[in-house]
């Protein structure tokens, strides 16, 4: 999982401007359908 936001730079395209972190919602959101996809977590306990 990724944890960190990259922009692309508007200088040159190419390159990546570091951005921040992702939001503590939006990663728990993934954590669990990543653990309910492998049916680790069960819905209704995370």
């Amino acid at each position: 999982m990724k944890f960190n936001c990259w922009n692309p730079s508007a200088g040159d395209p190419r390159q990546l401007e570091y951005a921040g972190q992702r939001p503590v919602q939006e990663v728990f959101e993934e954590l669990k359908y990543r653990l309910e996809a492998r049916a680790i977590c069960a819905n209704t306990s995370c």
